[in-house]
């Protein structure tokens, strides 16, 4: 089977007890409702356990800590069948479903030369940075059957979580300091708006949430409405300030 190409931008290297702060970090950080605490994480990893095995190792993209991984199994001759189990993750600014697909196929082929035949992992279906767009699918099916055909794609609400619908460095003067790199939040949007232009390509779809790319908003826009992820790109109140901007891109 063919391995994701993003499998060749990550690599392992083997973990110890010392890495157990920034393997705590990553738990927390992508489940932050169940924070992992790093003393506590460090002490069991620092506990040997007489029929299983562990194999930890920190993911790395570019020499850049990434993630964490592992593997477990009962040794084999303690368990013939050789059933293993597979883990790990990714921060969640470099967390995606292509990266989470290398991530295990890297670690899988590590079990299995080890040895392992049946391997298992589990998926956190509470995950809270996991965006179901079950109710967007469904509303956009209606909204084609209506005949409405343009839409626009955005999120949150700009009086309870401006920073998800208005990725932005400096918040309102009412509002909060955002709590991610306004990056992350467009990177969301444009995530979402790519899915849902490919479930529903019928549809003429606007993008939003570009504008705290600044002088690079042009050569982003074009790239995603040249690979057909979005037909439009929406400006909405930074035209107010620079009202010539789409002339001058132009």
């Amino acid at each position: 089977m063919a391995r994701p190409v993003a499998s060749t931008i990550l690599a392992l290297r083997p973990a110890t007890a010392d890495d157990a702060a920034f393997a705590a970090d990553v738990m927390t950080a992508v489940r932050p409702s169940s924070p992992t605490d790093p003393v506590v994480l460090e002490y069991w990893w620092r506990q040997p356990d007489e029929f299983i095995e562990f194999a930890r190792y920190i993911v790395t993209r570019s020499d850049r800590q990434v993630g964490y991984a592992e593997t477990i199994h009962a040794r084999w001759d303690v368990k013939p069948e050789r059933y293993a189990s597979v883990g790990g993750d990714l921060m969640p600014w470099g967390r995606s479903r292509e990266s989470l697909d290398a991530l295990f196929a890297i670690v899988e082929d590590r079990l299995i030369a080890d040895g392992g035949l049946i391997l298992r992992a589990r998926a956190n279906d509470d995950d809270p940075l996991r965006i179901d767009l079950t109710e967007a699918d469904q509303f956009l099916d209606l909204l084609d059957r209506l005949g409405i055909k343009l839409v626009c794609v955005s999120a949150g609400s700009p009086y309870y979580n401006p920073h998800i619908q208005r990725p932005a460095l400096f918040p309102p003067s009412d509002g909060y300091e955002p709590p991610e790199d306004p990056l992350v939040g467009v990177a969301r949007l444009l995530k979402v708006t790519s899915e849902l232009k490919a479930r529903h390509p019928q549809l003429a779809i606007v993008g939003s949430g570009y504008s705290y790319l600044q002088e690079w908003l042009p050569h982003v826009a074009q790239y995603y409405v040249r690979t057909s992820q979005v037909d439009f790109v929406g400006l909405g109140r930074l035209v107010l300030a620079y009202h010539d901007l789409p002339y001058d891109l132009l």
